[in-house]
């Protein structure tokens, strides 16, 4: 049975790499990923993880990619 994973991330090369071994991992399910600022906005975080889902396979509608949540 696959370990159940909600990956937050800023979406930089670092966490695109780990994030590209879970896709592959046979014991890893990803539930969701949220995406916040870091070194690039979470804009562009979420572009990023979209196409790191594509890259791998993966439609992007199918893992739920949350941005940032900005509470006033």
């Amino acid at each position: 049975m696959p370990q159940k994973f909600v990956i937050d991330t800023d979406g930089v090369a670092d966490d695109v790499r780990a994030i590209s071994l879970a896709l592959q991992h046979d014991d890893v399910e990803v539930l969701a990923i949220t995406t916040v600022i870091g070194c690039v906005s979470a804009l562009q975080a979420t572009a990023n993880i979209a196409r790191t889902l594509r890259a791998n396979g993966v439609d992007p509608k199918k893992i739920p990619i949350y941005e940032e949540l900005k509470l006033l």
